[in-house]
């Protein structure tokens, strides 16, 4: 059997919300993360967790839900925008 993949990745990702701050796809010639809509914040993320534990840093609190799989992930950031 012979399986081809086709990138369409980066297309297929919806933006998201999380506490009222959206989560996006960005990707920039080599990058490939997610980027936060929050004031002064020009960080890329390595996946959606990370960017959701900067939107739980920049406001202060914690997750609505258990999320200790999302807090031992902590803050990855691989780049600027």
């Amino acid at each position: 059997m012979r399986v081809v993949w086709k990138d369409t990745y980066a297309k297929s990702c919806p933006t998201t919300l999380y506490r009222k701050i959206a989560i996006e796809r960005y990707e920039a010639n080599t990058i490939k993360g997610w980027i936060i809509d929050f004031p002064g914040d020009n960080n890329i993320y390595a996946t959606q967790d990370h960017a959701r534990n900067a939107i739980n840093k920049h406001l202060g609190g914690k997750p609505r839900k258990d999320g200790s799989r999302m807090h031992n992930a902590g803050i990855k950031i691989i780049g600027t925008k």
